[in-house]
């Protein structure tokens, strides 16, 4: 994903200065991993959410961008073709070869692995 859209909220979050790229390509703003998901969840960008996974761990997350409908189920939940919950914006170029090889982040870290449980949005 490329934002080029200057004038958009997402070119503007991700111009933050509290938003930076980790050393494994994964974007964030302070604690927060940047991700877009379907509009389920939030139509707001900025707003910050708690992922619950199925293996115990959790990680905080901000929206970033918003997946078009058109893109999701018919609940607006999962990405049609893929079935992906949520998607990080990273930089490519950072990102550790079998990551970027599989287009996965579950291969980076174990907090990733498995599937998701819950996303809460945090108050």
């Amino acid at each position: 994903m490329k934002i080029t859209d200057t004038s958009s909220e997402q070119y503007k979050l991700q111009q933050n200065k509290d938003c930076y790229t980790t050393d494994t390509g994964l974007r964030k703003v302070n604690e927060y991993y940047c991700i877009a998901v379907g509009t389920y969840y939030s139509e707001n960008i900025g707003d910050k959410l708690i992922v619950h996974m199925e293996n115990g761990e959790s990680f905080k997350v901000i929206i970033a961008d918003i997946k078009d409908d058109k893109h999701t189920d018919e609940t607006n939940r999962q990405h049609r073709k893929d079935g992906s919950v949520i998607e990080f914006v990273v930089d490519t170029k950072k990102l550790p070869e079998l990551v970027r090889k599989m287009g996965d982040i579950s291969y980076m870290n174990e907090i990733f692995e498995g599937e998701i449980e819950a996303i809460i949005k945090e108050d």
